[in-house]
Protein backbone atom coordinates (compact mmCIF):
# COMPACT_ATOMS: atom_id res chain seq x y z
CA UNK A 1 0.00 0.00 0.00
CA UNK A 2 1.53 3.29 -1.04
CA UNK A 3 1.31 6.45 0.97
CA UNK A 4 1.48 9.87 -0.39
CA UNK A 5 3.17 12.84 1.33
CA UNK A 6 0.97 15.54 2.93
CA UNK A 7 0.61 18.82 1.21
CA UNK A 8 1.45 22.04 2.88
CA UNK A 9 -2.23 22.96 3.17
CA UNK A 10 -3.11 19.76 4.90
CA UNK A 11 -0.29 20.22 7.37
CA UNK A 12 -1.56 23.63 8.28
CA UNK A 13 -5.10 22.35 8.83
CA UNK A 14 -3.80 19.63 11.13
CA UNK A 15 -1.74 22.11 13.11
CA UNK A 16 -4.70 24.45 13.52
CA UNK A 17 -6.89 21.60 14.70
CA UNK A 18 -4.27 20.61 17.26
CA UNK A 19 -4.00 24.17 18.55
CA UNK A 20 -7.77 24.47 18.80
CA UNK A 21 -7.97 21.18 20.68
CA UNK A 22 -5.29 22.35 23.10
CA UNK A 23 -7.20 25.60 23.71
CA UNK A 24 -10.46 23.71 24.31
CA UNK A 25 -8.70 21.32 26.70
CA UNK A 26 -7.15 24.16 28.68
CA UNK A 27 -10.51 25.90 28.88
CA UNK A 28 -12.17 22.74 30.20
CA UNK A 29 -9.45 22.25 32.79
CA UNK A 30 -9.85 25.84 34.00
CA UNK A 31 -13.67 25.49 34.35
CA UNK A 32 -13.87 22.07 35.93
CA UNK A 33 -11.39 22.05 38.78
CA UNK A 34 -9.12 24.96 38.57
CA UNK A 35 -9.12 25.26 42.39
CA UNK A 36 -9.82 28.96 42.21
CA UNK A 37 -11.97 30.78 44.66
CA UNK A 38 -15.69 30.86 43.84
CA UNK A 39 -17.00 34.19 42.70
CA UNK A 40 -18.20 36.37 45.55
CA UNK A 41 -21.90 36.25 46.44
CA UNK A 42 -23.41 39.37 44.98
CA UNK A 43 -25.96 39.49 47.82
CA UNK A 44 -23.46 39.20 50.61
CA UNK A 45 -23.65 37.19 53.79
CA UNK A 46 -27.15 36.77 55.28
CA UNK A 47 -27.39 37.76 58.95
CA UNK A 48 -29.96 36.55 61.49
CA UNK A 49 -33.53 37.49 60.54
CA UNK A 50 -35.52 39.25 63.28
CA UNK A 51 -38.90 37.70 64.16
CA UNK A 52 -41.91 39.83 63.15
CA UNK A 53 -43.46 41.89 65.91
CA UNK A 54 -46.68 40.38 67.31
CA UNK A 55 -49.89 42.25 66.44
CA UNK A 56 -51.15 44.61 69.13
CA UNK A 57 -53.67 43.11 71.53
CA UNK A 58 -57.24 44.42 71.17
CA UNK A 59 -58.07 47.01 73.75
CA UNK A 60 -61.39 46.29 75.49
CA UNK A 61 -63.64 49.32 76.06
CA UNK A 62 -64.18 50.27 79.66
CA UNK A 63 -67.27 48.57 81.16
CA UNK A 64 -70.41 50.63 80.96
CA UNK A 65 -72.67 50.53 83.98
CA UNK A 66 -76.18 49.25 83.22
CA UNK A 67 -78.83 51.95 83.57
CA UNK A 68 -80.87 51.75 86.73
CA UNK A 69 -84.53 50.77 86.27
CA UNK A 70 -86.95 53.66 86.61
CA UNK A 71 -88.46 54.00 90.06
CA UNK A 72 -91.80 52.28 90.46
CA UNK A 73 -94.51 54.82 91.06
CA UNK A 74 -96.80 54.26 93.97
CA UNK A 75 -100.11 52.73 92.99
CA UNK A 76 -102.68 55.47 92.60
CA UNK A 77 -105.82 53.87 94.03
CA UNK A 78 -107.70 57.15 93.84
CA UNK A 79 -108.18 56.70 90.09
CA UNK A 80 -110.37 53.63 90.73
CA UNK A 81 -114.10 53.63 91.41
CA UNK A 82 -116.23 50.81 92.76
CA UNK A 83 -119.39 50.08 90.78
CA UNK A 84 -120.43 46.64 91.95
CA UNK A 85 -119.62 43.71 94.23
CA UNK A 86 -119.92 40.02 93.42
CA UNK A 87 -118.83 36.94 95.33
CA UNK A 88 -116.16 36.32 92.70
CA UNK A 89 -114.91 39.88 92.23
CA UNK A 90 -115.72 43.56 91.88
CA UNK A 91 -116.78 45.85 89.04
CA UNK A 92 -114.11 48.55 88.92
CA UNK A 93 -114.18 51.82 86.99
CA UNK A 94 -111.04 53.52 85.70
CA UNK A 95 -109.97 57.09 85.06
CA UNK A 96 -110.47 56.68 81.29
CA UNK A 97 -114.16 55.90 81.86
CA UNK A 98 -113.88 52.14 81.25
CA UNK A 99 -115.17 49.45 83.58
CA UNK A 100 -114.30 45.79 84.01
CA UNK A 101 -114.92 42.92 86.39
CA UNK A 102 -111.77 42.21 88.42
CA UNK A 103 -111.84 38.64 89.85
CA UNK A 104 -110.51 37.99 93.33
CA UNK A 105 -106.79 37.25 93.11
CA UNK A 106 -106.25 39.42 90.00
CA UNK A 107 -104.65 42.84 89.66
CA UNK A 108 -106.79 45.89 89.07
CA UNK A 109 -103.62 47.93 88.56
CA UNK A 110 -99.96 46.82 88.51
CA UNK A 111 -99.09 46.05 92.13
CA UNK A 112 -102.70 46.29 93.32
CA UNK A 113 -104.40 42.90 93.73
CA UNK A 114 -108.02 42.32 94.72
CA UNK A 115 -107.80 39.95 97.72
CA UNK A 116 -111.46 39.82 98.85
CA UNK A 117 -114.82 41.52 98.72
CA UNK A 118 -116.77 42.70 101.76
CA UNK A 119 -120.30 43.96 102.21
CA UNK A 120 -119.56 47.47 101.00
CA UNK A 121 -115.90 47.34 99.98
CA UNK A 122 -113.44 45.76 97.60
CA UNK A 123 -110.21 45.04 99.50
CA UNK A 124 -106.92 45.37 97.62
CA UNK A 125 -103.40 44.39 98.64
CA UNK A 126 -100.49 46.63 97.66
CA UNK A 127 -96.89 47.06 98.78
CA UNK A 128 -98.07 49.55 101.41
CA UNK A 129 -100.71 47.25 102.87
CA UNK A 130 -104.44 46.75 102.41
CA UNK A 131 -106.63 49.36 100.75
CA UNK A 132 -110.43 49.30 100.85
CA UNK A 133 -112.34 50.79 97.97
CA UNK A 134 -115.95 51.69 98.75
CA UNK A 135 -118.77 53.08 96.69
CA UNK A 136 -117.91 56.57 97.94
CA UNK A 137 -114.16 56.36 97.36
CA UNK A 138 -110.98 54.97 98.90
CA UNK A 139 -110.60 54.19 102.60
CA UNK A 140 -107.25 53.02 103.92
CA UNK A 141 -107.36 50.59 106.82
CA UNK A 142 -104.63 49.48 109.18
CA UNK A 143 -103.85 45.74 109.09
CA UNK A 144 -106.37 43.77 111.14
CA UNK A 145 -108.83 46.68 111.45
CA UNK A 146 -112.01 46.75 109.43
CA UNK A 147 -113.12 50.01 107.92
CA UNK A 148 -116.68 51.11 108.67
CA UNK A 149 -119.13 50.38 105.86
CA UNK A 150 -119.69 53.25 103.46
CA UNK A 151 -123.32 54.20 103.00
CA UNK A 152 -124.52 54.06 99.43
CA UNK A 153 -125.95 57.16 97.83
CA UNK A 154 -129.74 56.64 97.65
CA UNK A 155 -130.90 56.26 94.08
CA UNK A 156 -127.43 57.03 92.75
CA UNK A 157 -125.55 55.45 89.88
CA UNK A 158 -123.77 53.02 92.17
CA UNK A 159 -127.03 51.71 93.58
CA UNK A 160 -128.53 51.38 90.09
CA UNK A 161 -125.56 49.31 88.98
CA UNK A 162 -125.84 47.20 92.11
CA UNK A 163 -129.41 46.22 91.20
CA UNK A 164 -128.37 45.46 87.63
CA UNK A 165 -125.68 43.13 88.94
CA UNK A 166 -127.86 41.59 91.65
CA UNK A 167 -130.96 40.83 89.59
CA UNK A 168 -130.86 38.32 86.74
CA UNK A 169 -133.63 38.33 84.11
CA UNK A 170 -135.77 35.17 83.97
CA UNK A 171 -136.75 34.44 80.38
CA UNK A 172 -139.87 32.40 79.57
CA UNK A 173 -140.97 31.92 75.94
CA UNK A 174 -138.35 34.43 74.81
CA UNK A 175 -139.76 37.07 77.14
CA UNK A 176 -138.62 38.42 80.50
CA UNK A 177 -141.29 37.68 83.10
CA UNK A 178 -139.31 38.65 86.20
CA UNK A 179 -135.89 39.12 87.76
CA UNK A 180 -134.26 36.55 90.03
CA UNK A 181 -132.42 37.83 93.13
CA UNK A 182 -128.79 36.69 93.14
CA UNK A 183 -127.06 35.70 96.35
CA UNK A 184 -123.69 37.35 95.72
CA UNK A 185 -124.71 41.03 95.73
CA UNK A 186 -125.81 43.01 98.77
CA UNK A 187 -129.11 44.86 98.25
CA UNK A 188 -130.14 46.11 101.74
CA UNK A 189 -133.42 47.75 100.66
CA UNK A 190 -134.75 44.52 99.16
CA UNK A 191 -133.62 42.60 102.23
CA UNK A 192 -135.59 45.00 104.46
CA UNK A 193 -138.67 44.26 102.37
CA UNK A 194 -138.22 40.54 103.08
CA UNK A 195 -136.96 39.61 99.63
CA UNK A 196 -134.48 36.71 99.70
CA UNK A 197 -131.90 35.35 97.25
CA UNK A 198 -133.64 33.05 94.80
CA UNK A 199 -136.91 35.04 94.84
CA UNK A 200 -138.23 36.26 91.51
CA UNK A 201 -139.50 39.86 91.52
CA UNK A 202 -142.53 39.98 89.23
CA UNK A 203 -143.69 43.56 89.72
CA UNK A 204 -143.00 46.74 91.68
CA UNK A 205 -145.83 49.11 92.64
CA UNK A 206 -148.11 47.28 90.23
CA UNK A 207 -145.76 47.60 87.24
CA UNK A 208 -144.42 44.48 85.57
CA UNK A 209 -140.70 44.07 86.15
CA UNK A 210 -138.84 44.90 82.93
CA UNK A 211 -135.62 46.54 81.78
CA UNK A 212 -136.88 50.09 82.25
CA UNK A 213 -138.20 49.34 85.72
CA UNK A 214 -134.87 47.74 86.61
CA UNK A 215 -133.11 51.01 85.77
CA UNK A 216 -135.55 52.95 87.98
CA UNK A 217 -135.50 50.46 90.87
CA UNK A 218 -132.79 52.26 92.86
CA UNK A 219 -134.79 55.50 92.75
CA UNK A 220 -138.05 53.71 93.64
CA UNK A 221 -136.73 51.93 96.73
CA UNK A 222 -134.99 55.14 97.87
CA UNK A 223 -138.28 57.07 97.69
CA UNK A 224 -139.81 58.04 101.06
CA UNK A 225 -143.11 56.56 99.86
CA UNK A 226 -141.66 53.05 99.91
CA UNK A 227 -142.44 50.27 97.42
CA UNK A 228 -144.69 47.21 97.00
CA UNK A 229 -143.33 43.99 95.48
CA UNK A 230 -144.95 40.93 94.00
CA UNK A 231 -142.51 38.06 94.42
CA UNK A 232 -142.53 34.42 93.36
CA UNK A 233 -141.03 32.04 95.89
CA UNK A 234 -141.17 28.25 95.79
CA UNK A 235 -143.89 28.22 93.14
CA UNK A 236 -146.16 30.62 95.09
CA UNK A 237 -146.62 34.37 95.02
CA UNK A 238 -146.05 36.81 97.89
CA UNK A 239 -146.88 40.47 98.40
CA UNK A 240 -144.03 42.24 100.18
CA UNK A 241 -143.53 45.90 100.87
CA UNK A 242 -140.87 48.38 101.86
CA UNK A 243 -142.52 50.79 104.27
CA UNK A 244 -142.33 54.57 103.88
CA UNK A 245 -139.48 56.36 105.58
Amino acid sequence: MSTRSLSLREKRLIQGAVVLAVIVLISLLLRGGGGGEPPPDPVGPVGPVAAPAPPPLPVSPPPVAAPLPPPVAATDVSQLKLYGLLASGAVIGYANGGQRLVPVGREALPGLTLVRVEQYHAVFQSAGGEMRLGFDGVAAAAPGMAAPPAPAVPGGREEALRYRLGLAPRVVSNQIDGYTVRSNVEMPALARAGIRPGDVILSVNGRDMNEQLLQDLARIVASPAGARFEVERGGGRLQLSLGPR
